[in-house]
Protein backbone atom coordinates (compact mmCIF):
# COMPACT_ATOMS: atom_id res chain seq x y z
CA UNK A 1 0.00 0.00 0.00
CA UNK A 2 1.44 3.41 -0.66
CA UNK A 3 1.34 6.20 1.56
CA UNK A 4 -1.31 8.86 1.95
CA UNK A 5 -2.56 11.94 3.35
CA UNK A 6 -4.80 10.85 5.91
CA UNK A 7 -8.03 12.68 4.44
CA UNK A 8 -7.67 11.17 1.80
CA UNK A 9 -10.70 9.43 0.27
CA UNK A 10 -11.24 5.92 -1.59
CA UNK A 11 -8.41 4.11 -2.97
CA UNK A 12 -6.01 4.73 -6.52
CA UNK A 13 -8.86 1.97 -8.49
CA UNK A 14 -11.86 4.23 -8.32
CA UNK A 15 -12.74 6.49 -11.20
CA UNK A 16 -12.68 9.76 -9.76
CA UNK A 17 -9.52 11.66 -10.83
CA UNK A 18 -9.08 13.48 -7.80
CA UNK A 19 -9.31 10.71 -5.60
CA UNK A 20 -7.06 8.53 -7.32
CA UNK A 21 -4.55 11.82 -7.13
CA UNK A 22 -5.01 11.73 -3.17
CA UNK A 23 -2.71 8.74 -3.28
CA UNK A 24 1.16 9.15 -3.30
CA UNK A 25 4.12 11.16 -2.02
CA UNK A 26 3.14 14.43 -1.92
CA UNK A 27 4.51 17.29 0.40
CA UNK A 28 3.47 17.26 3.80
CA UNK A 29 4.74 18.92 7.18
CA UNK A 30 4.52 15.65 9.39
CA UNK A 31 4.62 12.35 8.04
CA UNK A 32 3.88 9.08 9.91
CA UNK A 33 5.66 6.05 9.58
CA UNK A 34 4.02 2.45 10.76
CA UNK A 35 5.08 -1.11 10.48
CA UNK A 36 3.13 -2.92 8.03
CA UNK A 37 -0.89 -2.53 6.70
CA UNK A 38 -2.98 -4.47 8.54
CA UNK A 39 -6.20 -6.96 7.36
CA UNK A 40 -8.64 -3.83 7.16
CA UNK A 41 -5.62 -1.47 6.01
CA UNK A 42 -5.12 -4.15 2.76
CA UNK A 43 -8.99 -4.57 2.62
CA UNK A 44 -9.90 -0.57 2.52
CA UNK A 45 -6.58 0.30 1.20
CA UNK A 46 -5.96 2.53 3.52
CA UNK A 47 -3.38 3.22 5.85
CA UNK A 48 -3.84 3.35 9.99
CA UNK A 49 -7.79 3.00 9.69
CA UNK A 50 -7.67 -0.65 11.35
CA UNK A 51 -9.46 -0.85 15.35
CA UNK A 52 -5.28 -1.16 16.30
CA UNK A 53 -5.47 2.86 14.84
CA UNK A 54 -8.60 3.98 17.14
CA UNK A 55 -6.36 4.33 20.25
CA UNK A 56 -4.11 7.15 18.10
CA UNK A 57 -7.08 9.13 17.17
CA UNK A 58 -8.34 8.88 20.53
CA UNK A 59 -5.23 10.26 22.13
CA UNK A 60 -5.08 12.41 19.51
CA UNK A 61 -8.25 14.22 20.42
CA UNK A 62 -7.32 14.00 24.16
CA UNK A 63 -4.32 16.64 22.62
CA UNK A 64 -6.71 18.64 21.52
CA UNK A 65 -5.82 17.76 17.98
CA UNK A 66 -8.47 17.48 14.74
CA UNK A 67 -8.55 15.58 12.00
CA UNK A 68 -8.44 19.48 10.70
CA UNK A 69 -5.05 19.20 12.47
CA UNK A 70 -3.64 16.33 11.16
CA UNK A 71 -5.70 15.22 7.87
CA UNK A 72 -3.27 16.69 6.08
CA UNK A 73 -0.29 14.58 7.78
CA UNK A 74 1.16 12.03 5.19
CA UNK A 75 0.48 8.32 6.56
CA UNK A 76 2.64 5.17 5.52
CA UNK A 77 4.21 1.83 6.87
CA UNK A 78 8.19 0.66 6.92
CA UNK A 79 7.02 -2.06 4.92
CA UNK A 80 4.28 -1.79 2.05
CA UNK A 81 2.38 -5.20 2.14
CA UNK A 82 0.88 -7.60 5.10
CA UNK A 83 2.84 -9.80 7.59
CA UNK A 84 2.96 -13.32 5.03
CA UNK A 85 3.19 -15.22 8.41
CA UNK A 86 -0.04 -14.34 10.89
CA UNK A 87 2.08 -16.12 13.54
CA UNK A 88 4.42 -14.13 13.61
CA UNK A 89 4.98 -10.25 14.99
CA UNK A 90 8.90 -10.13 13.77
CA UNK A 91 9.90 -8.96 10.30
CA UNK A 92 12.61 -10.57 8.53
CA UNK A 93 15.21 -8.22 7.89
CA UNK A 94 15.20 -8.80 4.05
CA UNK A 95 11.68 -7.84 3.70
CA UNK A 96 12.36 -4.35 5.46
CA UNK A 97 15.82 -3.98 3.35
CA UNK A 98 13.71 -4.09 0.66
CA UNK A 99 11.05 -1.76 1.14
CA UNK A 100 13.60 0.88 2.27
CA UNK A 101 14.57 1.98 -0.69
CA UNK A 102 10.50 2.89 -1.30
CA UNK A 103 10.72 4.78 2.09
CA UNK A 104 13.60 6.88 1.11
CA UNK A 105 12.26 8.14 -2.30
CA UNK A 106 8.89 8.97 0.11
CA UNK A 107 11.09 11.33 2.16
CA UNK A 108 12.42 13.24 -1.00
CA UNK A 109 9.00 13.66 -2.06
CA UNK A 110 7.46 14.42 1.20
CA UNK A 111 9.94 16.28 2.76
CA UNK A 112 8.75 16.54 6.39
CA UNK A 113 9.98 19.06 8.73
CA UNK A 114 8.71 16.30 11.67
CA UNK A 115 8.72 12.10 11.42
CA UNK A 116 6.61 10.52 13.94
CA UNK A 117 7.69 6.79 14.28
CA UNK A 118 5.82 4.07 15.44
CA UNK A 119 7.32 0.76 16.68
CA UNK A 120 10.48 -0.77 16.18
CA UNK A 121 10.74 -1.25 12.92
CA UNK A 122 9.75 2.18 11.89
CA UNK A 123 12.00 3.77 14.37
CA UNK A 124 14.98 1.60 13.03
CA UNK A 125 14.15 2.26 9.22
CA UNK A 126 14.97 6.46 9.98
CA UNK A 127 17.19 6.46 13.15
CA UNK A 128 19.31 3.17 12.49
CA UNK A 129 19.29 -0.77 13.84
CA UNK A 130 20.82 0.63 17.00
CA UNK A 131 17.81 2.61 18.03
CA UNK A 132 14.53 1.22 20.20
CA UNK A 133 11.05 2.33 21.31
CA UNK A 134 12.93 1.96 24.68
CA UNK A 135 15.51 3.84 23.86
CA UNK A 136 14.36 6.93 21.98
CA UNK A 137 10.92 7.27 23.40
CA UNK A 138 10.57 11.28 24.50
CA UNK A 139 13.51 12.31 22.80
CA UNK A 140 13.67 14.45 18.91
CA UNK A 141 16.10 13.45 16.77
CA UNK A 142 17.31 16.08 14.03
CA UNK A 143 18.04 13.49 10.54
CA UNK A 144 19.41 15.21 7.50
CA UNK A 145 19.08 13.66 4.19
CA UNK A 146 20.56 14.42 0.77
CA UNK A 147 17.98 15.18 -1.84
CA UNK A 148 20.35 15.50 -4.50
CA UNK A 149 20.15 13.22 -7.49
CA UNK A 150 23.01 11.00 -7.08
CA UNK A 151 26.38 13.05 -9.04
CA UNK A 152 25.24 16.47 -8.09
CA UNK A 153 26.62 18.24 -4.67
CA UNK A 154 24.53 17.09 -1.62
CA UNK A 155 21.42 19.12 -0.75
CA UNK A 156 20.39 18.57 2.99
CA UNK A 157 17.26 18.43 4.14
CA UNK A 158 16.74 18.40 8.07
CA UNK A 159 14.02 17.29 10.04
CA UNK A 160 13.13 16.22 13.35
CA UNK A 161 12.14 12.78 13.75
CA UNK A 162 10.49 10.99 16.92
CA UNK A 163 9.96 7.39 17.93
CA UNK A 164 7.19 5.97 20.12
CA UNK A 165 4.68 2.87 21.39
CA UNK A 166 3.45 1.46 17.95
CA UNK A 167 -1.16 1.78 18.49
CA UNK A 168 -1.08 -2.02 18.12
CA UNK A 169 0.60 -2.57 21.39
CA UNK A 170 -1.94 -0.33 23.18
CA UNK A 171 -4.50 -1.92 21.44
CA UNK A 172 -3.06 -5.37 22.49
CA UNK A 173 -2.20 -4.33 25.90
CA UNK A 174 -4.58 -1.41 27.11
CA UNK A 175 -2.52 -0.84 29.90
CA UNK A 176 0.06 0.81 28.19
CA UNK A 177 -2.38 3.76 27.02
CA UNK A 178 -1.57 6.07 29.56
CA UNK A 179 2.18 5.74 28.74
CA UNK A 180 1.19 6.16 24.55
CA UNK A 181 -0.74 9.18 25.48
CA UNK A 182 2.56 10.79 27.32
CA UNK A 183 4.72 9.87 24.12
CA UNK A 184 2.38 11.85 22.22
CA UNK A 185 2.59 14.73 24.54
CA UNK A 186 6.55 14.86 23.92
CA UNK A 187 5.73 14.56 19.99
CA UNK A 188 2.99 17.46 20.07
CA UNK A 189 5.39 19.89 22.51
CA UNK A 190 6.18 21.93 18.59
CA UNK A 191 2.27 22.90 19.15
CA UNK A 192 2.91 24.50 22.77
CA UNK A 193 4.98 27.55 23.12
CA UNK A 194 5.55 26.75 26.88
CA UNK A 195 6.99 23.58 26.62
CA UNK A 196 10.42 21.99 25.78
CA UNK A 197 12.17 25.31 25.63
CA UNK A 198 14.82 25.24 28.30
CA UNK A 199 16.01 28.75 27.70
CA UNK A 200 13.00 29.35 29.78
CA UNK A 201 12.43 30.02 32.94
CA UNK A 202 12.04 26.71 35.23
CA UNK A 203 8.39 25.90 35.04
CA UNK A 204 8.97 24.77 31.42
CA UNK A 205 9.47 21.69 30.14
CA UNK A 206 7.38 19.10 32.37
CA UNK A 207 3.26 19.08 32.47
CA UNK A 208 1.24 18.04 34.96
CA UNK A 209 -2.80 17.58 34.47
CA UNK A 210 -5.23 17.27 37.04
CA UNK A 211 -8.67 16.57 36.40
CA UNK A 212 -10.67 18.54 38.87
CA UNK A 213 -14.87 18.43 40.19
CA UNK A 214 -15.21 22.19 40.97
CA UNK A 215 -12.89 23.97 38.25
CA UNK A 216 -14.13 27.42 38.61
CA UNK A 217 -13.12 27.48 42.10
CA UNK A 218 -9.93 25.85 41.36
CA UNK A 219 -9.46 28.48 38.98
CA UNK A 220 -10.45 31.29 41.66
CA UNK A 221 -8.53 30.07 44.39
CA UNK A 222 -5.13 30.09 41.90
CA UNK A 223 -5.69 33.46 41.05
CA UNK A 224 -6.26 33.77 45.05
CA UNK A 225 -2.15 32.69 45.32
CA UNK A 226 -0.96 34.29 42.63
CA UNK A 227 -0.17 31.91 40.27
CA UNK A 228 1.74 32.34 36.93
CA UNK A 229 -1.16 31.69 34.21
CA UNK A 230 0.19 30.88 30.42
CA UNK A 231 -3.27 29.70 28.95
CA UNK A 232 -6.31 31.55 29.95
CA UNK A 233 -9.32 29.84 30.55
CA UNK A 234 -10.46 28.17 27.01
CA UNK A 235 -12.41 25.33 25.74
CA UNK A 236 -10.19 22.59 24.38
CA UNK A 237 -12.50 21.20 21.50
CA UNK A 238 -10.59 18.11 21.20
CA UNK A 239 -10.77 17.05 24.26
CA UNK A 240 -14.06 18.01 25.13
CA UNK A 241 -13.28 20.11 28.08
CA UNK A 242 -12.26 23.61 29.50
CA UNK A 243 -8.42 23.94 30.54
CA UNK A 244 -6.46 26.67 31.93
CA UNK A 245 -2.33 26.63 31.65
CA UNK A 246 -0.37 27.69 35.60
CA UNK A 247 3.56 27.91 35.38
CA UNK A 248 4.73 25.64 39.03
CA UNK A 249 6.83 27.77 40.37
CA UNK A 250 8.84 24.84 42.07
Amino acid sequence: ITGHPLNAAGGPDQDDDETEMAFGPRPSDVMVIGKHPGREELQQYRNFCGPASEDLYKAFSELGLTEKDYGDWYFTNAMRFGHLDPNSASIPTDWMKDCAPLLHQELLLVKPKFVLCFGGEAIKAILGKAYTVTSVAGRVFSVKINMAPAGQAPELHSMQVMGMLHPAAVFHRPELYDEFVLQLHAWDVHDHQHLGDPALPVGNGAVLWFKVADFDGTVARARALGATVLEEVHENPGANHVEIWLRDPD
